[in-house]
């Protein structure tokens, strides 16, 4: 009996953190320049006409909604829309086409709720989101 008056105990934890880091989740972030890395980045810095492009990921907003909606939006994409929840610390996103979704990144919440760590299904781009300021 108390076999399972554990598991109930821990299930209850467990259920209970989920909705605290959708909390910390929702709001709008953006991309910190600073963070940027990988490939496409190596070679977007090494041309001149890509490097403005990648300064212009710091106008690119994205917006978590605490009903599970979500959406980002670019300089050249006024806003895509997606579903997203939380396992754990990820954050899954369900692209609006069943065909776009081996593109969608992987994103997951810092240890201490203040960075996105965000990363292209292709590994060759990673970035951080921070809370863009009121």
């Amino acid at each position: 009996m108390h076999r399972y008056s554990l598991l109930i105990l821990i299930a209850m934890l467990v259920a209970g953190c989920r909705p605290h880091l959708e909390k910390k989740v929702v709001g709008t972030w953006k991309i910190d320049l600073a963070s940027i890395a990988g490939k496409q980045v190596k070679q977007a810095k090494e041309n001149p006409g890509l490097a403005e492009a990648v300064k212009k990921l710091g106008d690119s907003r994205f917006r978590f909604e605490a009903d599970g909606t979500m959406s980002a939006s670019s300089p050249n994409n006024p806003g895509a829309a997606a579903k997203w929840l939380m396992d754990g610390r990820k954050i899954l996103i369900s692209a609006p086409v069943q065909e776009q979704q081996a593109q969608v990144p992987t994103l997951e919440l810092s240890e201490d709720d203040k960075r996105i760590h965000m990363e292209s299904a292709d590994k060759q781009f990673r970035c951080d989101l921070v809370r863009e300021s009121s």
